[in-house]
């Protein structure tokens, strides 16, 4: 196994409603009552609340509300909400269930089944390993054709066959060389979910598949005195 240490994670939680919900939750709602009350804690404010409606398709209409001082967003359309975290911090795991509790509790004011659906998810990894591991590990991955040199592939997509799960439908991930960090990989985790019955469980299976693929990829987290685990 090779140790890494975790150097910045990325998250996107999508929301896919069964059916399109009936109306946004936007000003004069009984559901957005609840989102600027619940999400306060969060930092919500009026100025980092925005509609948005490019086109005269009702499907393109959006209402954003970002929080945590910009690093979370969440996108409401009558198709589905997104929970975006571009830097996922220590505390974030908790933050983005108790924000998911709080936009499936709102929703329910509009669409009484709005937690049936789908749950996309992608986790973006940069993994720092010891000094010369992330060329090793990629040319086992990439070096697939030899040494042609009309053929310079930088990055390897998988499918990837968890064990027995019986809400993950599909499970992809694509390694590449991390150009952010030094020493680093890069990897791309896509998990497609049936279902959530209860938004803290569903996080354990997400955190429990994650663990399964850096397993399967030869990779397990470096835990040391001045290092804060994230969602691993």
């Amino acid at each position: 196994m090779r140790e890494f240490e975790i150097e910045q994670v990325s998250l996107n939680v999508k929301w896919n409603y069964e059916r399109i919900i009936p109306s946004l939750p936007v000003i004069g709602t009984e559901a957005f009552g609840i989102l600027c009350k619940r999400l306060a804690p969060f930092g919500l404010s009026a100025s980092r609340i925005l509609a948005d409606a490019p086109t005269n398709k009702l499907g393109d209409a959006l209402m954003t509300i970002i929080l945590l001082e910009g690093r979370l967003g969440i996108k409401f359309s009558v198709s589905s909400f997104e929970i975006i975290v571009d830097d996922l911090y220590e505390d974030d795991e908790r933050n983005v269930i108790d924000v998911a509790d709080i936009i499936f509790e709102a929703l329910k004011k509009i669409d009484p089944d709005v937690e049936n659906g789908k749950a996309n998810i992608r986790l973006m990894y940069h993994l720092k390993l010891s000094p010369n591991e992330n060329t090793k590990i990629l040319s086992e991955h990439l070096n697939l054709f030899g040494n042609n040199p009309n053929l310079s592939p930088e990055m390897a997509i998988y499918q990837v066959n968890l064990e027995e799960n019986t809400i993950l439908e599909n499970s992809k991930v694509a390694i590449a060389k991390s150009v952010a960090y030094e020493n680093a990989v890069f990897l791309d985790v896509y998990l497609d979910y049936s279902k959530i019955e209860n938004t803290a469980k569903f996080a354990e299976n997400v955190q429990k598949d994650v663990i399964e693929i850096f397993e399967i990829f030869g990779l397990k987290e470096q835990i040391s005195d001045n290092y804060s685990e994230v969602i691993k």
